[in-house]
């Protein structure tokens, strides 16, 4: 069946558009859609792409180990995860970031070497560093 070919009664077309609100369109003539997914910033962002890369390289070495019957394609599942992820990525802020640094390297030297001696590392902070922070 055709989607073009179905005509909604205008109650249906009502419950349609109150009830079906979390795909946007972004250009309706090639069915293209947005999903918009909310985050707390960019650290949160940041966790997420790393908890999802971490899940696909954990199923990665299952499939391999022990394989997935109940799954007919693990590889191409993984790699649409993959996919998203790269979508995920907030390169232009990544761009911003990188020039605010290299303005605070040139205007406090001495500051940024202290702090770039610190290591920091992709975990969502632990409770005692959190109440450190506030």
């Amino acid at each position: 069946m055709n989607a073009k070919n179905i005509k909604l009664t205008p109650g249906l077309h009502e419950l349609v558009a109150r009830h079906l609100v979390m795909l946007e369109p972004l250009n309706p003539k090639n069915d293209r859609f947005k999903l918009e997914v909310w985050m707390g910033g960019y650290q949160e962002l940041m966790f997420t792409v790393t908890d999802l890369v971490k899940v696909c390289m954990l199923a990665l070495e299952a499939a391999e180990e022990n394989g997935f019957d109940e799954i007919s394609n693990p590889n191409s599942n993984i790699s649409g995860v993959l996919s998203l992820i790269l979508n995920m990525m907030p390169y232009e802020e990544a761009q911003l970031l990188d020039i605010l640094h290299q303005g605070c390297l040139r205007s406090h030297p001495e500051e940024m070497a202290t702090t770039c001696e610190e290591s920091y590392f992709l975990n969502p902070p632990s409770a005692s560093s959190a109440d450190l922070t506030d």
